[in-house]
C-alpha cells in the first residue's frame, strides 16, 4: 500500500527580495520528499505546481529562485519587485507492505 501526505505552508516575500533559497531536509528514512512551489496556487502538488524539486542523494532537496524567473510572483510581470506569496506543498510517500 503507497500513503502520501501533502503539507501545506505559505510565505509572504517582501518587496526588496531579489529571490530565494529553500532548502528541505528530511526527519525520516524512506522515499525522498518532493517540494512544489508556485505563486499563485495556494496548495501546489505535482499536477499544478510552477515548480518542483526532487531530493537529491541524502534526501535534501533545494529550490532556487530569482524574481526574474518566469512564474515568480505569479502572473506578475518579470523582474517587478512587489510583495507576494510563495505556496509551499511538501509531499512524501511511504510504501508500506502488510498482509
Amino acid at each position: 500500500m503507497r500513503e502520501h501526505k501533502y503539507n501545506y505552508y505559505s510565505l509572504r516575500v517582501p518587496a526588496e527580495y531579489k529571490g530565494l533559497f529553500i532548502v528541505l531536509v528530511p526527519t525520516s528514512l524512506g522515499e525522498g520528499p518532493r517540494l512544489f512551489a508556485d505563486f499563485d496556487v495556494p496548495n501546489p502538488t505535482g499536477h499544478n505546481a510552477s515548480y518542483e524539486v526532487k531530493a537529491s542523494s541524502g534526501g535534501v532537496s533545494e529550490l532556487r529562485m530569482l524574481r526574474t524567473q518566469s512564474g515568480f510572483c505569479g502572473k506578475s510581470p518579470l523582474g517587478v519587485l512587489g510583495e507576494c506569496t510563495l505556496y509551499l506543498g511538501v509531499g512524501a510517500g511511504e510504501v508500506r507492505c502488510g498482509r
